[in-house]
């Protein structure tokens, strides 16, 4: 399939926090990416973008076109395109406020 005008956001978390963590506290890792999946999810929804995937700590977003198909993206245009892209900036502010606020006890970043 061809889009020509997608945008797509990576998320993930600090690779040496998750690196430490994981091997300290399996459990309570297991738990926070879990809970932070779940409040992703619920942001995604609520936003109408389209959740691509989550693999272990990354999480992948796109515009909500890819889920409607290239014919439809195709009529759509760059206005429709800005406004995802716009979206998808405010997403990436509430996803940053949503790991940033996530704490693990006993538990400190480097």
């Amino acid at each position: 399939e061809n889009f020509p005008l997608v945008t797509v956001l990576f998320c993930s978390f600090d690779k040496e926090d998750v690196c430490h963590l994981s091997q300290e506290k399996p459990a309570q890792f297991l738990q926070l990416i879990a809970q932070s999946v779940a409040q992703f999810d619920q942001l995604v929804t609520k936003s109408g973008l389209c959740k691509v995937e989550h693999v272990g700590d990354d999480y992948v977003v796109a515009s909500s076109i890819i889920a409607l198909g290239p014919e439809v993206a195709a009529t759509e245009g760059f206005h429709h395109h800005r406004k995802e892209a716009q979206s998808i900036v405010i997403l990436a502010q509430a996803l940053l406020e949503v790991g940033n606020s996530t704490r693990v006890t006993g538990y400190r970043s480097k």
